[in-house]
């Protein structure tokens, strides 16, 4: 279960790694992929949330199939360690109940706990990149900006090179 959830993160880092891609090939902050970071940013944000939001969904359904299989297995220990002929003060404490319904199904048990907790990770990771992908806004506008300041910076460098000089050029 673990190398599968481990697959499983490793999988979903790599998927929105290549939609948050900000540079080509080179290494550089390309526009057109800005541009697109840009515009695609909310579609994502939106594609995430979603995706959190299913886990997280799919996690309680899980846990509260649990808790009636619980629920029944306690009832079972229950009615098994207290004799109804003797007085309630000598009855089995809950949490002597609920040991001793682990203990009797502890193969099944150990199985939901796997399930459940592998669950509670996935929807704990889609929450972290849905709070980093919140950030990311940040980090979009940052380097549009200093984009934008480099192009202004060359464009003004151009137009300072084209035009004469009075000092001769040296060849």
């Amino acid at each position: 279960m673990e190398s599968d959830y481990i697959q499983f993160v490793e999988d979903q880092i790599r998927n929105w790694k290549a939609v948050s891609k900000l540079s080509n090939p080179s290494g550089n902050v390309s526009p057109d992929l800005l541009d697109k970071a840009l515009a695609t940013y909310e579609e994502t944000n939106l594609a995430l949330i979603a995706e959190y939001e299913r886990y997280k969904y799919r996690y309680e359904q899980e846990k509260e199939k649990f808790n009636i299989w619980f629920d029944e297995i306690f009832e079972n220990a229950r009615t098994t360690l207290n004799d109804p002929t003797l007085p309630a003060a000598k009855w089995a404490s809950k949490s002597e109940i609920e040991s001793h319904a682990r203990v009797q199904n502890k193969g099944k048990f150990l199985e939901w706990k796997t399930k459940l907790n592998t669950m509670q990770a996935q929807v704990s990771f889609f929450r972290r990149v849905v709070d980093s992908w919140g950030r990311m806004d940040k980090i979009l506008v940052t380097i549009s900006s200093n984009l934008r300041s480099q192009l202004g910076a060359l464009s003004t460098q151009s137009r300072a090179n084209s035009q004469e000089s009075p000092f001769p050029r040296r060849t």
